[in-house]
């Protein structure tokens, strides 16, 4: 466990040093991994002990400290500064149980790594992002933010459905907790619901559209059952009939994707949903909407829109 703990600190210590380097900023003696003090021609290991209380000495190697960053040499501070990626795969291996993660928070390296989100090489900045999403999840984000979308407060439940949207969209280990935190159950309430915020069903259908892309695009990934269920795809296709067009529009990529997934069943859109009169009756409304001449270009492009899915609808 001690060992652990070691290579958890270590690796914290090369994040903080390599952000410090890249940011031009020295090295605070206090800084967030409580007691860790770049100190001239110390080694490793004794980068993670504190400084004796009443040293004589420790005044005037902290004045050397402050002009230096504590590198005895510009290589040693390079040193320290290299290999960002093989650290930051470190921690990701570190964080796994929820304690480390929780450790990583206090010692402030959570700060640290969404600091260098700003980080000029794409590849970094990739590595890290998909850090802070596993960690994020690890310490119980999304569950709360599921709760939080169910909130009385509109503008704290749009909020916390876009941050859920963010935190699922092509990551495959969060779109698994999403659906065994019932997270269909309350998109499916959101569409369902006549008096939910025009907002939120337009994040929600949205949402739905991207978690069927997903699917389709990766087909070794078991399918959600929800995608079958009647009770889930009718609200979908009756957004078809709102006066909203950016939520038609939402609304019909997300009918045209669940179309493509293979197990898709027709009978459902065709006999539960009734997806060809809901199709017929936009195409009468947008028709209307293209003799104005404010709307006459969204409408075509809706007409378009809604032409491909009658297309792959048998």
């Amino acid at each position: 466990m001690e060992c652990v703990v070691l290579r958890f600190l270590l690796a914290s210590a090369v994040i903080l040093t390599a952000a410090t380097v890249i940011s031009g900023e020295r090295v605070n003696r206090t800084s967030a991994t409580a007691g860790l003090v770049w100190s001239k021609g110390k080694l490793k290991s004794d980068l993670l002990s504190k400084p004796e209380q009443g040293n004589s000495d420790d005044s005037s190697a902290g004045a050397d400290d402050d002009l230096d960053g504590g590198f005895s040499s510009l290589d040693g501070m390079l040193q320290w500064a290299i290999d960002r990626q093989r650290a930051l795969q470190e921690l990701l291996i570190l964080v796994e149980p929820l304690d480390n993660a929780n450790d990583l928070n206090k010692l402030g390296g959570l700060a640290v790594v969404i600091q260098e989100l700003n980080h000029p090489d794409p590849d970094t900045r990739r590595l890290l992002h998909g850090f802070l999403e596993k960690l994020i999840l690890e310490l119980g984000a999304l569950t709360k933010l599921i709760k939080m979308v169910k909130s009385t407060s509109i503008e704290e439940a749009i909020k916390a459905l876009y941050a859920v949207s963010a935190l699922i969209q092509n990551n495959f280990s969060g779109q698994e907790l999403f659906y065994a935190e019932a997270g269909d159950a309350m998109l499916q309430e959101i569409l369902s619901n006549s008096n939910s915020d025009i907002r939120l069903c337009r994040k929600a259908v949205f949402l739905v559209a991207d978690l069927v892309e997903c699917q389709s695009e990766n087909i070794a990934i078991a399918e959600s059952l929800v995608f079958r269920n009647c009770f889930f795809l009718k609200p979908v296709v009756d957004l078809t009939a709102s006066t909203d067009l950016d939520l038609q529009e939402k609304a019909l990529v997300a009918i045209k994707n669940l179309l493509q997934l293979t197990t898709t069943d027709a009978l459902i859109f065709k006999d539960f949903c009734d997806l060809n009169g809901s199709l017929e009756r936009m195409r009468q409304q947008l028709l209307d909407l293209m003799a104005s001449e404010d709307h006459r270009d969204y409408a075509v492009d809706l007409e378009t829109l809604r032409r491909e899915v009658e297309l792959l609808f048998p």
